[in-house]
């Protein structure tokens, strides 16, 4: 059985809840495909153990099919599915510590694509009457870091000679606030509902796999 590693964030900021968190919770140790079972990861907002964590929750999984990072963007409307992470990080984390225009990664590329296939993913969230747009910034802040050292690590242990040869296909969507994080704002930002992120994120992966073995 091969494994879908899915990963949220912790609430951060001024939030007491965060959708990706929620969401990602709610698909931990379903077979969104058969034969595929996800194994659902939340990640501190801290500059060194968000990505670390992540990174070793990958290297546990050496039957990983896919990877699907998750994250809140408030005031988006729909599931931004991300294009590119790139390797500078900014903000202060969840400790305080803060980070100005610094390498994610020392020395790595200025930037990486997603492997996920991203029209098709925002064509199926479509049919299935969700809101969706492939986006091209992920930010600069934990969302990005972690997209970032994922699809780094990914990119070298391919080119191992004992590595896989092929990684996953791997990738991060944002989603909106939920409801309750949108009451009482001013203005009043999108939000969506639980159950909807969840249909959006079960779509994500039965879509990726489909591409993946076409």
């Amino acid at each position: 059985m091969g494994s879908i590693l899915l990963t949220g964030f912790e609430a951060f900021g001024d939030e007491t809840v965060n959708p990706s968190a929620r969401a990602v919770l709610a698909l931990d140790g379903c077979e969104v495909v058969p034969g595929c079972r996800v194994r659902s990861v939340i990640l501190p907002v801290t500059w060194d153990r968000g990505p670390a964590r992540t990174l070793s929750e990958l290297d546990a999984l050496p039957d990983a099919v896919a990877v699907v990072m998750v994250g809140q963007a408030g005031g988006h409307a729909g599931i931004a599915v991300e294009r590119v992470a790139v390797n500078i990080s900014n903000g202060t984390d969840e400790t305080g510590r803060t980070r100005k225009e610094e390498p994610v990664v020392p020395g790595g590329p200025p930037a990486y694509f997603s492997t996920l296939p991203l029209e098709e993913i925002v064509r199926a969230l479509a049919e299935d009457g969700l809101p969706a747009f492939i986006s091209n910034s992920a930010g600069t802040y934990l969302c990005n870091c972690v997209f970032y050292a994922v699809m780094h690590r990914l990119a070298a242990a391919a080119g191992r000679p004992d590595g896989p040869g092929k990684a996953p296909p791997a990738g991060f969507v944002h989603v909106p606030f939920l409801p309750e994080q949108a009451v009482g704002k001013r203005p009043l930002p999108p939000s969506m509902s639980l159950p909807d992120i969840e249909r959006a994120l079960r779509v994500v992966i039965r879509t990726t796999l489909a591409a993946a073995r076409t």
